[in-house]
């Protein structure tokens, strides 16, 4: 299949309407669902196939987004069903916000995240992991996490970890370096050592 571009129709003064929508060669669909980004007029060969709300959710066969009185209304298919956001679960709208930023292809200079693991299932996370690398190359990512999960994702780059610990009242701050934990990386993953107390940065 080549890149196709479907274009939405704008039916005269309404605000209802869906955004512009791309086929891919992989047979994937993503959705430009951000006004700012449907301002940039990006072309299929901008937007990654495994970047897409189909690619992260084997169930899912199609998705539509309306956007109506200043509001975004999602809605997915799974078979025959149709599921509006509304009736999803927190965690499942956590994921899909998540999604939302870190899949722009031209996000902001710099994107704060405050504990992304909440409310996901474990499962998703080692994907949510890359993710975070991924969207790391496009802006400055900073993200505040409590899971070993997301810090193990960093144990080729133990550097981008900065511990934060509370001493006497204040809060300290300490970049880890790679030098001085290699011989540890040799046996062990980065949320491991956190784990273990190797790290700081415990409550107990």
């Amino acid at each position: 299949m080549t890149d196709e571009r479907i274009e939405s129709e704008q039916p005269g003064a309404a605000d209802h309407h869906k955004p512009d929508i791309y086929f891919n060669a992989h047979g994937g669909r993503a959705v430009l669902t951000d006004k700012d980004a449907r301002q940039h007029e990006l072309r299929p060969e901008e937007i990654d196939p495994e970047q897409s709300i189909l690619a992260q959710r084997a169930d899912l066969t199609d998705f539509d987004v309306i956007i109506e009185g200043g509001t975004v209304q999602v809605f997915l298919q799974e078979g025959s069903i149709t599921i509006p956001a509304t009736r999803l679960s927190d965690g499942t709208l956590r994921y899909l916000c998540l999604l939302a930023v870190l899949c722009h292809p031209t996000p902001p200079p710099l994107v704060c995240i405050e504990e992304p693991e909440l409310g996901l299932h474990p499962d998703i996370l080692p994907t949510l992991s890359d993710l975070l690398r991924e969207a790391s190359g496009r802006c400055q990512l900073v993200v505040t996490t409590h899971s070993d999960v997301l810090v193990d994702a960093l144990t080729d780059t133990p550097d981008a970890v900065v511990v934060c610990e509370k001493h006497e009242g204040q809060t300290e701050m300490r970049r880890l370096d790679k030098a001085d934990l290699a011989a540890w990386l040799e046996r062990y993953s980065l949320g491991e050592l956190w784990r273990k107390g190797e790290l700081g940065g415990n409550r107990w």
